[in-house]
């Protein structure tokens, strides 16, 4: 849809004499007797038929009923705001005189306002009137008026112009500025330098930073909350750097004079400045302790909470549950030990769930890997550890056996030929044990 500009320029160029009168409505600065709000309060909505007068113009403020938390209009603190599911209009008149011209601004697009009777949005109009009425006809958001202009006493007639179409492909940023200056609001894809940085929010996974055609810029195009490469979150603070060069893409709009990419644009491409900070190898993650059961219990009796590998033999099953796929169980460094570490309702190799209940054995030796806790003072593996590895008991009695091995899997068929890794029972002369196979 076109939309319809004017400024006091385009005014003049029409023939507008010094006679010419014009009043200009400031709703940023200015209160015209309304009371204006800020916050989540829920009053101050304008009753329909409010009026407000400058001089010789009356400007009258329609619209739905005020409710408790809702109406057509209220002073914020950005201007003068329309809430355009309330029906929002604006009547204007102007003492003795017809009105000839009436222009407005917003503090943000996303609101349309028609002559009444019109679906043509626009910004300004010119003629002859008594009384002008002007309806709010769509919109996305609640936006508001910064200023409002009336002419009178001359014939007063806007310039048309056609908002610019959207640009193809990548630009620059003068390019993009260029457009806005145009009018043009709406998709772009745009390249430049990062110059300068507000902020950069890890809770939210954006940053706010500008881009110009030149490191060496001083204004460019402001980048509002900004996404990461391909939208996704921004989780350091080098992933965007002064220096860097930015491909974004995004919606442009005018937000109160200011030219930006307002929140929601991403990244498609980044390339860091040759002097980036980011360390060119990043910490790396701290190595899982590995200990003995021993070495386990010390450090949780020393307030040691977190990730560990322990290794032990089974001194105590508790339970191995089929229903939860998980057991708990005892181990100790060796069995005569008066002290052992719980594992509780831990799962079995490499995080698999229990399907039988002979899958462990006391003496078994095994490896777990886990979160160690203090719980109420017993030490133990909490919830969702996982085995790494298990050796059965009497394994090392069958390595001094020179009898043929035989092996059969857990459901006692045998198996010629026994896979790397794989857990079977293993015959050996008068001796069966299970055993992983390595």
């Amino acid at each position: 849809m076109k939309k319809f500009l004017l400024s006091i320029a385009v005014a003049a160029t029409l023939g507008l004499t010094a006679n010419a009168t014009k009043v200009t409505f400031d709703f940023v600065t200015e209160s015209y007797g309304l009371e204006r709000k800020q916050g989540s309060v829920q009053d101050g909505f304008l009753n329909p038929g409010t009026e407000i007068k400058s001089g010789a113009v009356t400007i009258t403020f329609n619209g739905n009923e005020v409710t408790s938390n809702s109406g057509p209009w209220r002073l914020w603190t950005d201007g003068l705001r329309a809430y355009y599911k309330q029906s929002p209009s604006f009547t204007v008149s102007v003492d003795g005189y017809n009105v000839t011209g009436v222009e407005w601004t917003y503090a943000q697009s996303g609101i349309e306002f028609a002559l009444k009777g019109s679906d043509k949005a626009i910004k300004a109009w010119g003629g002859n009137e008594q009384t002008v009425t002007f309806e709010c006809i769509g919109g996305s958001a609640n936006r508001a008026f910064t200023q409002l202009v009336v002419y009178y006493d001359q014939t007063f007639t806007p310039e048309e112009q056609v908002t610019p179409e959207a640009p193809e492909g990548t630009i620059n940023v003068a390019s993009a500025l260029q457009l806005m200056s145009e009018g043009y609001e709406g998709a772009a894809t745009v390249e430049g330098y990062v110059i300068s940085i507000t902020e950069v929010s890890l809770d939210y996974g954006n940053a706010t930073y500008t881009i110009a055609d030149k490191v060496d810029d001083t204004s460019g195009l402001l980048v509002f909350r900004g996404k990461g490469l391909n939208g996704a979150s921004i989780t350091s603070q080098y992933d965007i750097e002064v220096g860097g060069f930015a491909v974004v893409t995004g919606e442009l709009v005018n937000y109160s004079g200011t030219y930006e990419f307002t929140q929601g644009s991403s990244l498609v491409e980044y390339t860091a400045p040759a002097n980036s900070q980011k360390p060119e190898n990043p910490t790396p993650e701290p190595e899982v302790e590995e200990w003995n059961v021993a070495q386990a219990l010390a450090q949780i009796k020393e307030g040691f909470t977190g990730n560990a590998i322990v290794t032990g033999i089974i001194s105590d099953i508790s339970e191995i549950s089929t229903q939860y796929g998980n057991a708990t169980y005892t181990i100790k460094d060796a069995l005569t030990d008066t002290e052992g570490l719980l594992v509780y309702r831990g799962y079995y190799l490499e995080g698999e769930k229990f399907t039988s209940e002979d899958q462990l054995t006391v003496g078994d030796t095994v490896k777990v890997s886990g979160k160690l806790v203090d719980y109420n003072g017993t030490l133990e593996f909490t919830t969702g550890s996982s085995i790494l590895s298990v050796t059965p008991a009497g394994i090392e009695g069958i390595a001094a056996d020179n009898a043929p091995a035989v092996y059969y899997n857990l459901q006692g068929v045998r198996v010629n030929n026994p896979e790397k890794g794989g857990l079977y029972i293993i015959r050996q002369g008068n001796k069966s044990v299970k055993a992983i196979i390595r």
